[in-house]
């Protein structure tokens, strides 16, 4: 009985022993799995590497959009948003960039886009679910902050930017307008034509820092990013709010 005893305790013991390596061999066939994926990615993606973040962007959009959105277009309709169906130019898919169910709004929208001249077309190219998230915004945060701060609505919101395939700045990753899921906020003009600017943010002192900081601050909740002035130079005349597989608010 003494020998059945001892012989059990030693199964017991090299069980317990053969645990620790096993794990050891899961988390070992789990980095090479990874290593394999990354190299299969650079080997699918060279010489343009461009690809590998647009892989990134693309589940960035699957994280906040849940893929297509069939029905995306009709409530742009009813919300009398006019628009016409678009894509991006081969050359630009050549490089990773896309508009995920893309669209360009044209008309019966708040936001146009600003030259540094003057203001051209009312309008911004943007993959379906982020107009549709513009509008929302518009509608929930922008409208009623002006109400309160200056019993008035906001009869234009001006931007710099939304989809343009590009890197970000002094990287080679590519930015999240080349996804269709970034707006680069500018001024905001009220129904007596007075135009507020987000340069103006970055004076505490301003009398629309108050509704600046409350833009930014529920666009951040809204979207996931937003970087301002505060993040850095590159941001001091406007806001840049984008939906990605990353978040991050500076305001």
């Amino acid at each position: 009985m003494r020998g059945l005893s001892t012989r059990a305790r030693s199964d017991d013991d090299m069980k317990q022993n053969n645990q620790p390596n096993t794990l050891n061999s899961v988390v070992l066939r789990c980095k090479w799995g990874i290593a394999l994926l990354v190299a299969a990615l650079i080997f699918w993606s060279w010489p343009k590497l461009y690809r590998v973040p647009a892989v990134v962007g693309y589940y960035g959009f699957l994280r906040h959009f849940g893929g297509d959105d069939p029905e995306c277009f009709q409530d742009l309709e009813r919300h009398a948003i006019i628009y016409q169906k678009s894509d991006v130019p081969p050359s630009h898919r050549e490089l990773g960039c896309f508009l995920q169910n893309g669209t360009a709004t044209v008309a019966a929208t708040n936001y146009a886009y600003i030259n540094p001249e003057s203001i051209s077309s009312p309008s911004l190219v943007g993959s379906c679910a982020f107009v549709r998230a513009l509008h929302e915004f518009d509608d929930e945060t922008i409208q009623p902050l002006a109400k309160h701060y200056y019993n008035q609505n906001v009869v234009r919101v001006l931007h710099k930017g939304s989809y343009s395939c590009r890197t970000q700045k002094n990287a080679w990753i590519l930015s999240e307008h080349s996804y269709g899921l970034a707006l680069d906020l500018s001024e905001f003009v009220l129904e007596d034509k007075t135009r507020i600017s987000a340069e103006e943010y970055a004076n505490e002192e301003s009398p629309h820092y108050a509704f600046l900081h409350d833009i930014a601050k529920a666009a951040c909740d809204k979207f996931g990013t937003v970087l301002t002035a505060r993040f850095n130079e590159d941001h001091r005349d406007h806001f840049h709010i984008s939906m990605g597989l990353f978040g991050k608010c500076v305001y």
